[in-house]
């Protein structure tokens, strides 16, 4: 059993993806900083998103993977996707895209 309502947890999720998705790109989209924001303890953030079946990580890796979806469909070049999601370089952006999807982005990007 949850230990938050359905409507809390999902609540506490969303706020969570969206702070995500307003620091992708940037060094901020750290569980430290979306703690901050959230304005509890990053331990405390760590503790509820795992009572819900998540974690901070899978969530990130969610809403990067939404927006480098919606990158591609742009046409947008890979090495910009990369930067715009925060990726050191390209090679971390493929391998993260081929982890999330199953297929690297060009082909992703062929099949579309």
């Amino acid at each position: 059993m949850r230990p938050y309502a359905d409507a809390e947890a999902d609540l506490l999720i969303d706020s969570v993806k969206q702070l995500i998705g307003d620091h992708v790109g940037e060094a901020g989209a750290t569980l430290d900083v979306i703690a901050k924001d959230l304005d509890v303890h990053p331990k405390t953030l760590t503790r509820r998103l795992t009572l819900n079946g998540v974690t901070f990580g899978q969530l990130k890796d969610d809403v990067r993977f939404a927006i480098a979806k919606r990158y591609i469909a742009t046409g947008m070049a890979f090495e910009d996707i990369s930067w715009r999601l925060g990726f050191k370089d390209p090679s971390g952006f493929y391998r993260a895209f081929k982890k999330w999807s199953g297929r690297a982005p060009t082909r992703y990007r062929a099949y579309r």
